[in-house]
């Protein structure tokens, strides 16, 4: 059985129910008459960056996330070395969670987490 109705979906197959909505995947599965839910890794959206210079980075982050729901995430990867210092502040003064902020062979890349 497949329901769609704003962005929620329920498969239901047996005695396993998989529900999405903004939040991620969750999968409830019945044992022994007792609901047992596990919640699975929401896959980030991803802006590619690279190549752009200061301050498109950021800004495309910031369009990005206000099309996101609350505690989705945002991989951004920029090839911009002042999108370092550009997303430290914006995460700090926005609210929006900064959970990685790496660098690898001149390719910087940011999850972010929307407040």
């Amino acid at each position: 059985m497949l329901v769609c109705s704003d962005f929620k979906f329920i498969i239901s197959h047996g005695l396993h129910v998989y529900s999405k909505s903004s939040r991620g995947l969750a999968y409830t599965s019945e044992y022994l008459g007792k609901q047992i839910e596990t919640k699975m890794p929401e896959q980030p959206e991803i802006l590619d960056a690279k190549g752009l210079t200061c301050p498109m980075p950021l800004l495309k982050a910031k369009l990005a996330l206000n099309g996101l729901m609350s505690g989705q995430h945002l991989r951004v990867y920029a090839t911009d070395a002042g999108s370092v210092r550009d997303f430290s502040v914006f995460s700090q003064q926005s609210g929006h969670a900064l959970l990685e902020s790496e660098e690898h062979d001149g390719v910087y890349t940011y999850l972010l987490e929307k407040k």
